[in-house]
């Protein structure tokens, strides 16, 4: 389960990341299945339903600091026990619910879409191309769903991540301490507001 959970981490940290260095994404859920804190998991249940095996699981978000938080996740994954290498989740959290399908071998979130809010309609997507042995290339995230994608992670070397601001994509950069992107020559920080990457406006 460490590593299931290192993968649904994996995703939030790289979009946390936003940096030409960034690992790739199998590098990332080695390094926090390595480092998850105890307690992160529990109430996990197996059961076996003719072709299916469904999983079960509460779960708490981690902190950028990788510490536990409140904020609490019930999940379940079910795999058709002859294509094991797909699962399809249900993730309900306080306020959020999402469904996604997930490369059982690498932990990749091949496809998922969720909403935030109380409406009706889902307000996020989110989809990964990988190879043929399930390794991320590049991940693309539409908050809105509204047709226009608002950022792209590239994995391989080297790694980076773009998000779509002014009509057009601009490359996360390094500057110092702070992440951002050059506009019209300056440099605008890019932060997480509400789950979602903003870049500031002067």
């Amino acid at each position: 389960m460490q590593r299931l959970i290192a993968g649904i981490a994996a995703a939030f940290f790289a979009c946390v990341g936003l940096c030409a260095d960034v690992p790739s994404h199998d590098d990332l859920v080695e390094m926090l299945a390595k480092v998850i804190p105890p307690g992160t998991v529990t109430d996990e249940h197996v059961v076996r339903a003719d072709i299916f095996d469904v999983k079960t699981m509460k779960y708490r978000e981690l902190s950028k600091e990788l510490q536990l938080t409140d904020a609490q996740h019930t999940l379940a994954r079910v795999s058709v026990r002859d294509v094991p290498q797909l699962e399809i989740g249900i993730d309900r959290g306080s306020g959020t619910i999402g469904v996604e399908i997930v490369d059982a071998r690498t932990q990749a979130n091949l496809l998922s879409v969720g909403k935030r809010d109380s409406q009706g309609r889902l307000d996020s997507l989110r989809y990964t191309v990988v190879d043929d042995a399930g390794n991320p290339q590049l991940e693309v995230i539409d908050y809105e769903m509204d047709g226009q994608a608002d950022v792209r992670m590239h994995f391989g070397s080297p790694s980076f991540a773009e998000v779509w601001h002014a009509d057009r994509w601009l490359r996360v950069e390094r500057k110092g301490d702070a992440r951002g992107v050059y506009l019209n020559g300056q440099f605008r920080r890019v932060q997480r507001e509400g789950g979602r990457l903003r870049v500031e406006t002067p």
